[in-house]
């Protein structure tokens, strides 16, 4: 009987021993890693958000282990939510959402009036 406390007290210590070894790894935050090639767009010409060439980045617990990195575009794991208006020229936030885990960056919309007097 003694000999099976003893193998089942084991057991347990073993099991949270090495649960608390995966806690390092537990998300707790999503970040910035490269930012869209297009951060910049025109007025009234361009219609559509354009994610291509950005990447976020897990935040672990243990920050000295490096997280993940996944496309901005992967519709499977980022929730993407925004309210440009791209007729309208303007700074807007453009949020990324994992769960419960969100980061953001802006992109701007201007008008092809300014492009078209940066030329002259």
């Amino acid at each position: 009987m003694k000999k099976t406390i003893s193998i089942i007290s084991i057991l347990i210590f073993c099991l949270c021993f090495l649960g608390a070894c995966d806690e390092g790894l537990r998300i707790v935050g999503m970040e910035i890693n490269t930012y869209p090639n297009r951060i910049v767009y025109i007025a009234g010409q361009d219609k559509t958000l354009d994610l291509s060439g950005g990447t976020v980045r897990y935040k672990l617990k243990d920050k000295q282990v490096q997280g993940s990195t996944v496309d901005m575009s992967d519709k499977i794991s980022i929730s993407v939510t925004h309210n440009i208006d791209f007729n309208k020229p303007g700074v807007y936030q453009v949020v990324l959402t994992n769960g419960n885990f969100p980061c953001s960056f802006a992109i701007q919309v201007i008008s092809k009036d300014y492009i078209e007097d940066l030329n002259n």
